[in-house]
């Protein structure tokens, strides 16, 4: 029981840190909305960096072959 914790602690913090890094080299994200997402990354490590992923794959633009 105790390594399944240490295990979920490992991987929140990865996530959590992965999410970090990537939001301070995130140059599509507003002033205030980057502010929003770190008080949430902070507040709530683990659901907040998936809503994090979430949130960014839904305001990346999308690239295609066919819209150059």
């Amino acid at each position: 029981m105790d390594n399944f914790i240490i295990l979920y602690l490992v991987l929140g913090l990865a996530l959590l840190m992965w999410a970090l890094i990537d939001l301070v080299q995130n140059h599509n994200l507003k002033r205030n909305q980057k502010a929003v997402l770190l008080i949430l990354l902070v507040v709530l490590p683990v659901i907040g960096s998936i809503i994090y992923f979430q949130f960014k794959n839904r305001n990346r633009k999308r690239s295609t072959y066919f819209s150059r």
